[in-house]
């Protein structure tokens, strides 16, 4: 059996995604994708799966054409996939969830679930027989009865994995299975993914992290601007002038230690901008952080780090007033702000860049941008005379929105386009851009690097070290611990919802233990 791709082609309006990518799988094989941001990767396994259909072209399962076939459907014949954005019943239990995901694979019917027939009886039984097989495939038989929404991003992920095995799916395909994971995670996520190889699974995935990428396929496909360019073992790929080119480049690391020669930190101030004294943060029985001391003093670029679920996320969500205190204290330039609102920290001076950006996908850059003003026009209009407000205000978002452009003109060339059509890498220098229509005096950053290629992971921290040259604080929570601390002055390692080390950033990229523990190899 094998999965034929002929001559896909595929048009948004004028833009073209895709031209005559054509490629096979045969069934059992292992396959990465690979590709710059706005390469056509997604736009291609959402064809295959059976999102789009193709303007041009066509797709054979198992030698039947599936082009244009709905999801539901293409999933009784036996492909099921998971999304860069984790789709979880967060409120479910990890079990349930992944009988949710075999219901539609049991078709049982409307009627017999009414009537509670002993033909629905045997099919809970086998979804819940089955669901527990999963779990324990996965490594989440420990969990089965806690919920969704305590897992930490790696135990999600898997997960999902377990939802769509439970779908009866033999052939996978996998959007970013490894985005915003920690090493540790990512090698415990491939460790799976080869034992669902070994069960007779057939794996398609996207991914942007080469050593994870290296360390599964079999064979790697790679697109550039919506054309196919390679396709062959990992070897030949790597060594591969035009992938080096296209989506290789220079050395992540490198790039980034170059940037930071140039970089200059220069401030008198010896009082914290920012000062996160004693921080508890408690979710029912889960306490998510506890007793934390976090400091930005002024200029800095602070990087946390840390595995799953260790709790920089819910550090970032205190901060942004999304999640509350339950002891202590957070002080932003001498005004306490615990427990304020999100509309208050933002006027008080706390913009954020939300993991996965958040941008309203069916708006303009130019309009996401001027959304990003908001809090700041409610201000402005309590102050000024009726008849002047709208005009203050316009005044105010052009003169940001041309400073902004000067800093990032990639966003000046495409204000136009819909942020939907944006690379991953292009999407968040617009988050970041949206964030500073607030004026900041801290730009804090939930997982800049998810989702983006490697040659851009460079572009956006190189921005970084900019917007910080200019003066502001930044805050950095990044699973690609290494490329944090390359850029930042000090970094803060969390752990279990605490801190375990606090050190300047180059300390604790050479120290062994933390390297071991949380760095990766």
């Amino acid at each position: 059996m094998s999965l034929v791709v002929n001559d896909i082609s595929m048009n948004f309006g004028g833009l073209q995604a895709l031209q005559d990518v054509a490629f096979r799988v045969d069934e059992g094989e292992m396959v990465a994708l690979i590709g710059p941001n706005g390469a056509g990767k997604s736009t291609l396994i959402n064809i295959i799966c059976g999102s789009y259909p193709p303007s041009c072209g066509s797709v054979e399962f198992k030698g039947s054409t599936i082009s244009g076939v709905p999801p539901h459907r293409l999933n009784q014949t036996g492909i099921a996939r998971t999304f860069q954005t984790l789709e979880l019943f967060k409120e479910l239990t990890v079990k349930e969830n992944v009988i949710a995901g075999g219901v539609a694979h049991a078709d049982v019917g409307v009627t017999p679930s009414l009537l509670r027939s002993p033909r629905v009886a045997r099919a809970r039984e086998t979804l819940s027989r089955k669901a527990d097989e999963y779990l324990e495939l996965v490594g989440l038989a420990a969990r089965r009865d806690v919920p969704a929404a305590i897992l930490s991003a790696g135990q999600q992920r898997l997960l999902t994995i377990a939802r769509v095995l439970a779908s009866g799916a033999d052939w996978l395909f996998l959007d970013e299975p490894g985005a915003g994971l920690n090493p540790v995670a990512k090698e415990n996520l491939a460790e799976v993914v080869l034992r669902l190889k070994e069960h007779g699974k057939t794996i398609f995935f996207v991914e942007h992290d080469m050593g994870f990428v290296g360390r599964l396929a079999e064979r790697i496909i790679v697109v550039d601007r919506g054309k196919a360019i390679a396709d062959g073992l990992p070897e030949a790929v790597r060594s591969d002038e035009k992938v080096i080119s296209a989506y290789l480049g220079v050395q992540v690391a490198s790039a980034q230690s170059n940037c930071r020669s140039k970089k200059v930190v220069a401030t008198e101030k010896t009082e914290p901008l920012l000062d996160i004294r004693n921080l508890t943060v408690r979710f029912g029985g889960i306490t998510a952080l506890d007793g934390l001391n976090v400091k930005l003093m002024p200029g800095e670029l602070v990087a946390v780090v840390g595995a799953n679920g260790a709790g920089k996320s819910t550090l970032l969500k205190s901060i942004v007033g999304e999640a509350l205190a339950t002891e202590g204290s957070l002080i932003l330039d001498g005004q306490e702000i615990t427990n304020w609102t999100p509309r208050q920290v933002v006027t008080a001076g706390v913009s954020m860049c939300p993991e996965g950006r958040q941008l309203f996908s069916s708006m303009s850059v130019l309009d996401n941008m001027k959304l990003g003003r908001y809090t700041q026009i409610g201000t402005l209009e309590r102050w000024v005379p009726e008849r002047l407000r709208s005009k203050k205000s316009e005044h105010e978002s052009e003169r940001l929105i041309e400073e902004i452009f000067e800093i990032f003109p990639m966003l000046r060339a495409r204000q136009d386009q819909l942020a939907g059509t944006l690379s991953g890498g292009e999407g968040q220098i617009l988050s970041v851009g949206r964030a500073l229509m607030n004026t900041p005096k801290v730009l804090v950053l939930d997982e800049p690097s998810l989702g983006v290629a490697p040659q851009m992971i460079a572009e956006i921290f190189k921005e970084l070290l900019a917007l910080q040259e200019r003066g502001l604080t930044i805050l950095l929570v990044e699973q690609n611990a290494r490329a944090a601390l390359e850029i930042a002055d000090r970094g803060y390692v969390l752990d279990s919802g605490s801190v375990v080390a606090e050190a300047p950033a180059r300390e604790l990229l050479e120290s062994e233990s933390m390297a071991a523990a949380y760095l990766g190899r």
